[in-house]
């Protein structure tokens, strides 16, 4: 009941296109935008917690990628 939760995919094309890295990225970047779209005070109040050593590019709020964020935060591995 606390958690706010958005799902977002990339295509087959958008894979072969990108490489699976930027994909990966691309999925995430497209999940928080549907939170956003949701809620918009989300922005001003929030951290992107991502799992993995690459922050979201071009994005320009709070982040933090964490390596093998999944056992290091409860967030992240909620999230998995």
């Amino acid at each position: 009941s606390n958690a706010l939760t958005a799902i977002a995919e990339v295509s087959v094309e958008e894979i072969e296109r990108l490489n699976l890295h930027h994909a990966s990225l691309l999925a995430a970047r497209r999940a928080v935008d549907a939170l956003l779209c949701r809620y918009p005070d989300l922005k001003a109040q929030s951290c992107v917690l991502l799992d993995g050593k690459y922050p979201l590019p071009d994005w320009l709020s709070a982040q933090h990628a964490i390596i093998k964020g999944d056992a290091q935060s409860a967030s992240i591995a909620a999230a998995s």
